[in-house]
């Protein structure tokens, strides 16, 4: 009994470990977790269909050499966010853990009359692993290191497998699984070692880590593979908008258009903590608002970056979701209110529908700017977002930045994409604002997000293969 529950659990934490991984890391598009329960599902249909069995010791050793592959490129950087070669070893990866898992159940079936018991024995599993990788992780490991967990685990699951099959084969067996676990913990132990944090909730898990930008000491927040704001370690540079959020960038040349324009310091709000690089552009007399559902978010922005305390301008953080925090308060008056909650996979349709962006408007000042940061691989947020301003009458300009075709030396600044909406265009056309602002092309035919309505579907695009 306890080896059913065992083994189902173990193909279920191999989806949920790998699921979270390739969201995190490799591809970052909406809906990718359909792939790797679509293998789950197609494992259970192949190993209990009964025509031809999966419990052979072939099936256990593939599943290992893919397990020893995941974890030997777990932390290869380079070889991971090249999504063209390591999505489909994850992915095969996979689907051979959990056919040795449930092949090896399907070999364990017992007589009739038990085997109610037998598939509820099988279903507590599933929950526990799919419990083990969603809940319990999240509140015991303090980084994503369920996966390389239930990598070695595989390992043990094969010598299990094979212990009836001759002392040669146990050996060789047990030599494999000692490998894959000190594999795991090794590849464990670089990742607490090579960052100067490590914080885990419900909500995400953070990596703080300590690089440079050539001579120049930086300070980076990650969660996976998505960057959420660097700041320079010197004091002469520390105060510098850098990453996504440079001078050059949509979000930088809004400012600086307010700015000239209103003749005072702004009001702004940010919908988005980050490391809170945006309040590098308050001044004295000035007010930055950053609204952020994560407190350990906050946290992690007050403790291991400055730009919040260096600011002059008057800053603050309200805790909770933006759109439920703007909808109590009373009107704002922001000169510029940006909307950077929309990185990696976990889009918030809430915050980019109709009766969303009535809301970020009522906050506006005349004249204000409503800038949402729309940098994304795999979801066209541009056009959908232009038709629901369109419908309302405001106008739209996109602002894309690329600091690196400019300055091959400028690698702390990030490539980004911003999308401007306001009621009044008639300065659009202004300053650096003007260069480098372009419109977004609608045919008129576009579906508007609402409340009642939207799907990300209409706006994913295929990804550009990097080989």
């Amino acid at each position: 009994m306890m080896t059913w529950v065992a083994l189902a659990a173990l193909g279920s934490l191999g989806l949920v470990s790998v699921t979270t991984f390739i969201a995190a890391n490799v591809a970052s598009a909406p809906l990718i977790w359909i792939a790797p329960l679509t293998l789950y599902l197609v494992t259970f249909i192949l190993a209990f269909e009964g025509r031809r069995t999966w419990n052979g010791w072939s099936v256990g050793a593939t599943a290992v050499l893919f397990a020893a592959a995941m974890l030997a490129v777990y932390r290869n950087e380079d070889f991971v966010a090249n999504y063209f070669w390591s999505l489909p070893l994850f992915l095969t990866g996979l689907f051979f853990i959990c056919l040795f898992c449930h092949g090896q159940l399907a070999g364990m079936k017992p007589p009739p009359r038990q085997l109610t018991f037998f598939y509820i024995m099988i279903s507590a599993g599933g929950a526990l692993g799919s419990l083990s990788g969603s809940v319990l992780a999240p509140a015991l490991l303090n980084g994503d290191f369920e996966m390389p967990i239930a990598l070695a685990a595989v390992g043990l699951a094969f010598l299990w497998q094979i212990r009836h099959k001759g002392r040669a084969s146990v050996i060789a067996a047990l030599v494999v699984a000692v490998a894959l676990l000190g594999l795991s913990a090794w590849q464990i132990g670089v990742e607490i070692r090579g960052a100067r944090l490590l914080a885990r909730n419900f909500y995400s898990s953070l990596r703080v880590i300590d690089t440079a930008d050539g001579n120049e000491p930086l300070r980076r927040l990650e969660h996976g593979g998505i960057e959420h704001g660097s700041q320079y370690l010197s004091p002469a540079r520390r105060r510098e908008p850098i990453s996504y959020y440079s001078k050059t960038s949509g979000v930088g040349v809004a400012i600086a258009y307010q700015r000239a324009r209103v003749g005072r310091p702004l009001s702004i709000g940010v919908i988005g903590l980050g490391v809170g690089v945006i309040a590098a552009y308050g001044e004295a007399g000035g007010k930055v608002r950053f609204y952020e559902i994560n407190p350990q978010v906050i946290d992690i922005a007050r403790r291991e970056f400055t730009f919040l305390t260096d600011s002059p301008a008057e800053t603050s953080v309200a805790v909770g979701d933006a759109r439920l925090v703007l909808e109590q308060e009373a009107p704002r008056n922001f000169d510029l209110l940006a909307v950077d909650a929309f990185s990696g996979d976990a889009i918030p349709m809430h915050l980019l529908t109709r009766e969303a962006i009535a809301i970020y408007c009522h906050h506006l000042a005349p004249g204000g700017i409503l800038a949402f940061h729309i940098t994304n691989k795999f979801v066209a947020l541009a056009t959908p977002l232009a038709a629901i301003a369109k419908s309302e009458h405001l106008d739209v300009r996109t602002v894309a930045d690329d600091p690196e075709q400019a300055d091959e030396e400028e690698s702390a600044l990030s490539a980004s994409d911003w999308l401007l909406i306001a009621a009044d265009p008639s300065g659009w056309e202004n300053g650096e604002l003007g260069k480098s602002a372009t419109t977004v092309p609608l045919t008129g035919t576009e579906t508007i997000w609402t409340d009642d309505f939207n799907t990300l579907i209409s706006a994913l695009r295929l990804p550009e293969v990097d080989q």
